[in-house]
């Protein structure tokens, strides 16, 4: 059974991009491209390679986009760092995956809504999770008692 996803909204998605620039980790974004496909990405945030110390001629935040480093791509392996360079349009975000939890990018949910239905989803996690565990215990038990 896969594990249910936990729901931010775009507002937090900000939130959670500033926290990993912080702590220099990566994280994994799905989002649509301009030509209508679905993308999954594996990237990092302020990340130094490549600088040139011009810049950008432009801010991506200003348009609702997010300047991120694309790593684990097979086909840059041998790229030099500017080339793995890629803006992601935040208002085509569908999910982004940090420290191994998936959260599913909604709109037209206020915090307290989303918040409620995180805590309902976390319990039912503990709830299976427990479920499983007094499966594995009985399984022994009966094994020893064999």
């Amino acid at each position: 059974m896969q594990k249910q996803k936990l729901l931010i909204s775009r507002t937090s998605v900000w939130n959670k991009l500033e926290e990993l620039k912080k702590e220099k980790l990566q994280f994994t974004v799905s989002f649509i491209k301009k030509d209508g496909t679905v993308r999954v990405m594996t990237a990092m945030l302020g990340v130094q390679a490549g600088v040139n110390g011009k810049g950008m001629s432009w801010n991506p935040e200003e348009r609702g986009m997010i300047a991120v480093h694309e790593c684990h791509n097979k086909a840059l392996a041998g790229a030099a760092p500017e080339d793995k360079k890629r803006i992601v349009n935040i208002m085509t975000l569908l999910t982004i995956k940090v420290k191994g939890e998936t959260y599913q990018v909604v709109d037209n949910f206020s915090e307290s809504q989303i918040e409620s239905t995180n805590k309902s989803i976390l319990e039912q996690r503990k709830i299976a999770k427990m479920r499983k565990d007094l499966k594995k215990q009985s399984e022994v038990a009966v094994a020893k008692a064999a």
